[in-house]
């Protein structure tokens, strides 16, 4: 089976952290849409893929 992958977008909210540590928890990863990559960083340090964009800019996401 290959390794789940999920993706959380706004998992610096209030939702999305829990999202992302329920996720983290059943060892699935995470691959998080952030705005801020510092802060988010400093949330999950690197225990998640962290990738820049803003789902409300269609320029600002790109095939990762």
């Amino acid at each position: 089976m290959s390794e789940r992958l999920v993706l959380v977008a706004g998992a610096t909210g209030g939702v999305g952290q829990l999202v992302t540590a329920k996720l983290l928890e059943k060892e699935i990863k995470v691959r998080a849409l952030v705005r801020d990559e510092a802060k988010a960083s400093k949330m999950f340090d690197d225990r998640v893929e962290l990738v820049v964009g803003n789902i409300c800019d269609r320029t600002s996401l790109v095939s990762v």
